[in-house]
């Protein structure tokens, strides 16, 4: 079965039974486990941008952290941000408790951006034609497609 990788945007769902990994906004992730009440089904729960603190934020980052404790502890969950306080999350993760003595922390890569060697450079849509030619037809005007020459 080849790898399927869709997208879930509000009612615009493009996921199907050989989907293996889908993109989906925060608000309908939310939904999903709020319905399933289990992360039963994934491996993996990818946060980006977890600075943006908005209700959909808030509510995806609670309802992990409650389904991790409780009936999906096998999720791996992979919170991501450039300008986040990893400490602060990272606690929030972490297991404790008092009385049965444990306290299980939460393993943390954090990657130091000043000693990255890969360097960043920002294009915009207007720039975008010194990566090639820019085929925006049948596409949605956020998402151009670049063609090969």
């Amino acid at each position: 079965t080849p790898l399927s990788l869709c997208t879930q945007v509000g009612l615009n769902n493009q996921t199907s039974e050989d989907t293996r990994l889908t993109f989906c906004t925060t608000g309908v992730l939310v939904q999903k486990m709020i319905n399933k009440k289990t992360l039963e089904g994934y491996t993996h729960i990818i946060l980006d941008e977890v600075h943006e603190r908005d209700m959909d934020m808030d509510f995806a980052i609670l309802i992990v952290r409650k389904l991790c404790f409780t009936t999906s502890r096998h999720i791996k969950v992979i919170l991501m941000s450039a300008t986040f306080n990893v400490t602060k999350f990272a606690d929030y993760f972490t297991v404790s408790d008092v009385k049965r003595k444990v306290h299980m922390p939460v393993p943390v890569i954090d990657l130091d951006k000043s000693k990255s060697k890969n360097r960043i450079i920002n294009y915009y849509l207007d720039q975008l034609g010194v990566l090639g030619p820019v085929s925006g037809e049948g596409q949605s005007p956020w998402c151009p497609v670049l063609c090969p020459t």
